[in-house]
């Protein structure tokens, strides 16, 4: 993305709302807009007031959570099929290393949602509660 677009986007809100949607955990459960999602966080940081304001919101946690959300997996929803999952880690992982300034945040989401995971593991009641992440 052009950095003049991008700073078009953050003049006219719209990068204020796609951050409300993803902190709020209100991303709709299909699969072409959860993919967006990493690719979005890098193209509204590239600037650094852009990185700035991505990072003090910090959507990583929310981003993240859905992946143990009852809403977004079977049977409820079909957007966590075939190779999702991987592919918004690999598009996470190019926001890293495209914009360092947001990769100890992201990082330390991945780091708490893999703890509750394996926390529901060992406590089953913990399944869809978000603990820890939002």
């Amino acid at each position: 993305a052009d950095p003049q677009t991008v700073k078009s986007v953050w003049s006219l809100g719209l990068a204020d709302l796609f951050l409300s949607v993803v902190t709020s955990g209100r991303i709709a459960p299909a699969s072409e807009l959860i993919l967006a999602v990493p690719s979005l966080l890098a193209s509204l940081a590239l600037t650094e007031e852009g990185a700035a304001s991505v990072l003090s919101r910090n959507p990583f946690p929310s981003a993240l959570a859905i992946f143990h959300d009852p809403r977004y997996v079977m049977p409820q929803s079909r957007s966590m099929q075939n190779d999702l999952p991987a592919i918004f880690g690999t598009n996470l992982d190019e926001l890293m290393r495209h914009v360092p300034k947001l990769r100890p945040a992201a990082i330390e989401a991945c780091v708490t949602m893999t703890r509750s995971i394996a926390d529901m593991g060992e406590d089953p009641s913990l399944t869809g509660t978000h603990e820890g992440l939002t």
